[in-house]
């Protein structure tokens, strides 16, 4: 029995490798594949599955996700005859580097078209799944952190949502050659408890086809994801809204002071302004410098003009 499993064992990796050299033996990486057609655009299937999102920086106008990112296309000059039941081969990602791929593996740090530092995970090899179907179908699976900018509007802050995106799309091909298709974009289940001041309502896939700003002849086919995210109040209801409405309902008691005690109603009309001020701008730190004003600053100034007009 044991001789039996060492020559099927045997036989299993002669036959491996025997179609590995073929495959490589045909194999041009220089070129995209045509597969029987050169006027066809090759399809890249996109597959992204969301482990987590965060952290959220407001001041940096950025976000971060951990992610396993997911590429799938035809090459029909890595087809093989099957042998037993295999219907694909597992393959070591080193020799990624042996056979075309699309430059939205090789750039990873760049086909995030709005990225600012993306990296693959090595720990305790480098993180990537490489896989051979009989037709020729490579599959190539890659866990990522991204990191992107997002363009956040604070006008109705903290009662505010942001719609955060990923672009992604080719380095160096156009339309005519590649075109990237959405499978899908899974989200963890325990992700919602993950994020600590946002909600994720909902994802938007899109994808569209933009012109090359140095010939208007060519296209780029670009895949966007929005990650629409709502703020949570409880933080700044806490913090901000109640302590705020508590002070003026204090600085009340300035009415059953005698009239005649000027310094005590001036320290506590000083105190009150002060205090409301701090609670109400120290959270400012926290934001971009933005030229408007926002709902809490409304709050704000409508506090100390009620504090005023008292």
């Amino acid at each position: 029995m044991q001789e039996h499993s060492f020559s099927y064992n045997t036989s299993l990796i002669h036959n491996i490798t025997r179609v590995l050299d073929t495959i490589l033996l045909n194999q041009d990486r220089h070129f995209r594949p045509f597969n029987g057609d050169p006027h066809t655009p090759l399809q890249v299937e996109i597959d992204i599955s969301v482990r987590s999102i965060g952290p959220i920086s407001e001041q940096q106008m950025e976000f971060s996700l951990d992610c396993y990112f997911r590429q799938k296309w035809l090459d029909h000059r890595l087809a093989f005859d099957m042998f037993g039941n295999r219907e694909h081969l597992p393959i070591a990602s080193k020799m990624l580097k042996d056979i075309w791929t699309p430059d939205t593996y090789k750039f990873y740090k760049k086909y995030i078209r709005n990225g600012r530092n993306s990296y693959l995970h090595t720990l305790t090899v480098p993180n990537v799944l490489f896989r051979v179907r009989y037709d020729g179908q490579v599959h190539v699976s890659q866990r990522l952190t991204i990191r992107s900018r997002c363009k956040m509007f604070f006008k109705k802050f903290p009662m505010d949502s942001q719609a955060c995106p990923i672009e992604i799309g080719s380095l160096g091909y156009f339309t005519k050659d590649i075109v990237y298709v959405w499978k899908d974009v899974e989200l963890d289940s325990k992700m919602s408890n993950m994020l600590a001041q946002y909600q994720l309502l909902h994802v938007i896939k899109t994808s569209n086809n933009f012109t090359d700003l140095h010939d208007r002849n060519l296209k780029v086919s670009v895949l966007k994801v929005y990650f629409k995210l709502q703020r949570q109040q409880g933080f700044y209801i806490l913090q901000i809204y109640t302590p705020c409405t508590l002070i003026v309902v204090m600085s009340w008691v300035s009415f059953w002071i005698n009239k005649e005690s000027s310094p005590a109603r001036v320290s506590l009309g000083i105190m009150t302004i002060l205090s409301v001020s701090t609670l109400g701008f120290g959270y400012r730190s926290d934001l971009p410098k933005v030229s408007h004003s926002t709902a809490l600053d409304i709050y704000i100034m409508f506090v100390l003009n009620h504090y005023k007009q008292n």
